[in-house]
């Protein structure tokens, strides 16, 4: 009886776990004096945390991996549109576009600003 109630502390997460704890330091659950199925119920319990676990790992990373794309991308237009206001003065907007990488609409709109 006392496994089941461990049991089902466990399931109610962590903040329930660290109360019982707390209150009751001296005890643990022992796992393998478990009835076979209320330890299967364990198991499948501890792998689908394992499993969420894993899910939240994976994601923060596939997360940062992709933001880490999109922020060199980013910094890659801005040092494409240094550049082509830095050549605003001596090239064609034709020229600069292939040399940077922007559109010619793009290097025409740099142009007028800096005439503002």
């Amino acid at each position: 009886m006392a496994n089941k109630k461990k049991l089902e502390i466990r399931r109610q997460g962590v903040e329930a776990q660290n109360t019982w704890r707390k209150e009751n330091s001296d005890a643990k659950l022992d796992v393998l004096k478990l009835p076979e199925q209320e330890r299967a119920e364990y198991e499948r319990y501890q792998d689908n945390l394992h499993y969420r676990a894993s899910m939240v790992h994976s994601s923060y990373y596939l997360g940062k991996k992709e933001g880490k794309g999109e922020g060199r991308a980013e910094g890659e237009q801005q040092k494409a549109v240094e550049i082509a206001n830095n050549l605003i003065d001596v090239l064609d907007d034709e020229t600069i576009a292939e040399k940077t990488g922007l559109s010619v609409e793009k290097i025409a709109r740099i142009r007028e600003e800096q005439l503002r």
